[in-house]
Parts: structure tokens; sequence; C-alpha cells
């Protein structure tokens, strides 16, 4: 019986939402951890600012322009500062049966969803900063690129990936990551058969067997 090809429309107000107190927060640490290292960023811009003022007063250069560039700098990694703030606030990760979906941006707000099957690596980063404050950062790739979750505490960042790698793996052909079908054990009549009798030659028609004599008899 041929089957009837169905392509139905689908009413977008009857799929459900993602709901916005739905998403997991990141951890507290991870705010204090972007600040340090802002913090750590301007005390080397200012310590080049001072060199550099210094060469250019010994040359006799003009002296405010590294000191301009200085301020720029720092005026920028102060816009940084502001603007990790409002972006913490709205990060956030879904875990759900079969996807993981991440919330991010400012200005620009964006949702990404990635199925489990979809995922060919996954791995837990930590630099020196997230080592300090104990944070880490799941990433997860796929052929459509990387999807990054920053401010993980360590522990939800390692469950996150043993979950993720488990169920890439149940995802695959037959559910389980036993899916190779068991290997059939050889049958024994392919294989050369060392019992065998070998096959002799019956002897021609009249002729008489002999009994067997040892030699010089």
């Amino acid at each position: 019986m041929k089957e009837v090809f169905l392509n139905s429309r689908i009413d977008v107000q009857d799929l459900p939402e993602l709901p916005p107190d739905s998403f997991e927060p990141l951890a507290p640490a991870f705010l204090r951890s972007k600040y340090v290292a802002d913090a750590i960023t301007a005390m080397i811009v200012v310590v080049l600012a001072v060199f550099a003022t210094a060469v250019m007063r010994a040359a006799k250069g003009p002296v405010w322009v590294p000191l301009a560039a200085a301020a720029v700098v720092l005026a920028l990694i102060g816009l940084a500062a502001v603007l990790q703030t409002m972006s913490v606030r709205h990060l956030g990760y879904l875990v759900r049966d079969h996807d993981l979906t991440l919330r991010q941006g400012v200005i620009v707000r964006i949702t990404s969803t990635i199925p489990y099957n979809r995922v060919q690596h996954v791995g837990v980063d930590r630099g020196p900063i997230e080592r300090l404050y104990g944070l880490a950062t799941l990433q997860l790739r796929s052929a459509g690129g990387v999807i990054g979750i920053s401010g993980l505490t360590t522990s939800d960042a390692n469950r996150l990936k043993e979950l993720v790698a488990r169920r890439a793996g149940m995802d695959d052909v037959g559910r389980t990551d036993a899916s190779v079908a068991p290997q059939t054990p050889p049958d024994a009549s392919d294989g050369p058969d060392t019992d065998r009798t070998p096959d002799v030659d019956p002897p021609p028609p009249g002729a008489t067997e002999q009994p067997w004599a040892p030699p010089g008899e």
C-alpha cells in the first residue's frame, strides 16, 4: 500500500515556549572573576603607559601621547566591565532531555540550542582565573560551530560534560553506546579443520591390499 505524504500546518501559538525563569543562572563568582581579569588588564595598561611616558620624556617627545592612549584604553576597560555586569544578568543555560540551550547577549540577545546527537566533541576548559575561583567553561563542538558556556562551577561543568557525552552516544543508531551488533563467531566449517582425516584415494579395481611389513623382511 502506497504511503500518503502529509505536510500539515503547525500553529506557532501551539508550540511550547521557553520560560525565562527556566534557565539556570551562572555561578556568582563568575562576575567577580571578570572584574579581576579587567583589573589585571588595567594594571598592565598603566605599567605600559608609565614606561612609554618615561621613554618619551627621555627622548624629549610628546609625553601626552602615551597618557592619552592609556586613558582611552582604561575607559574601554571600564565600559567592558559595565557591559559584563549587564551580560551576566542575562546569561543562562537550560538542560533538557535531548538538547542544551544557551541564552546570552546584551544589545543583541541570542538563544542557541544544540541537540546532543549533533555534538561531535565536548570538553571542559579552565583558565588561571577560572581555577582561582573554582570555575570552568563547557565547550560543545558540532558541525554548526562551537558553543561555550562559561561561569560554571567545576563540578557542574564536569557533570554536564558526562551528561552530554552519554546522551550523544545514546542518540546514535540503536540509542545506546553498544549500538554495534555483536559479532557472530565464525563457523568452524569456514576455517581449516585440523581434526579431519586426510582424504585418501581408494585403491584401483582389482588391486589387493598388501599387509605392511618392516624393511628387511
